[in-house]
């Protein structure tokens, strides 16, 4: 199953704005801390920073992506970007599902619900209560 990360989810949302983004506005829309937001934003730099951008941060303002060798950034979105871009993941595997039910747990500043984890973690009731 692919599923897009967190860091494409930021840069697309970058990339569609020409000012600053908020981190309180990124959180809201991928569901997780601002503190999550702040280190997949360092993540994002230490791959922006070989293909030609940065992400600037401004307190108060948030995050502002700058394309600093358009060409590099480009063919690094042609070519690279899919190896980050994208996450797999084997929810058959029962050790990657606990891991994935771990993060869940941790990761959101909301409660779940059971049918929320069970669609996330795509097994049935009985799997994930017992």
């Amino acid at each position: 199953m692919m599923k897009e990360s967190r860091i494409k989810k930021i840069l697309d949302t970058l990339m569609s704005r020409r000012n600053f983004c908020p981190a309180s506005q990124l959180a809201e829309l991928l569901d997780v801390s601002t503190r999550t937001i702040r280190d997949d934003i360092k993540k994002l730099n230490r791959i922006l920073n070989f293909h030609g951008a940065d992400i600037r941060s401004k307190s108060g303002a948030g995050y502002l992506l700058q394309i600093t060798n358009s060409q590099s950034f480009e063919q690094f979105l042609a070519t690279s970007w899919h190896r980050y871009a994208f996450e797999t993941s084997d929810l058959n595997d029962p050790i990657h599902r606990k891991n994935t039910l771990l993060s869940l747990l941790f990761d959101s500043e909301k409660s779940l619900s059971i049918d929320t984890l069970l669609q996330q973690l795509q097994v049935s009731d009985y799997t994930l209560l017992w």
